[in-house]
């Protein structure tokens, strides 16, 4: 699977990254959600994860956007933050998963494999 990674903290970008690709995923790191759209457009994943706090942007706008843009192929987002609120930030955003900071590393592969599952 390829998942765009959209992660302003490098050190949990890159641990992300490193262990979803020793899992035999694609993936892709930017530190910048502003032009996520962009991003989407060219990399084509099948998975966005991205933290909903990053600087200069509000990212339930980005989500609901993202979800707007994309109804036909329903391109799961999923928010990484640590936010103790982040069930209730992950609904109102209209992300279809999350994934609480720090992660237990076999949450995520959990995450991404029942997302795999479901597109195949």
């Amino acid at each position: 699977m390829k998942i765009l990674i959209c992660e302003d903290e490098q050190d949990i970008a890159e641990v992300m990254s490193r262990i979803l690709a020793d899992n035999g995923h694609e993936t892709m790191v930017s530190d910048n959600c502003l032009t996520i759209e962009e991003k989407i457009k060219k990399y084509d994943p099948d998975i966005v994860m991205m933290d909903i706090w990053l600087p200069g942007f509000d990212g339930k706008k980005i989500i609901r956007r993202i979800k707007s843009a994309d109804k036909e192929n329903n391109l799961p987002v999923i928010i990484i933050s640590a936010a103790t609120d982040i069930a209730e930030v992950a609904n109102a955003a209209g992300a279809d998963a999350y994934l609480t900071k720090p992660f237990d590393l076999n949450n995520l592969l959990a995450l991404v494999k029942k997302y795999e599952t479901i597109k195949n």
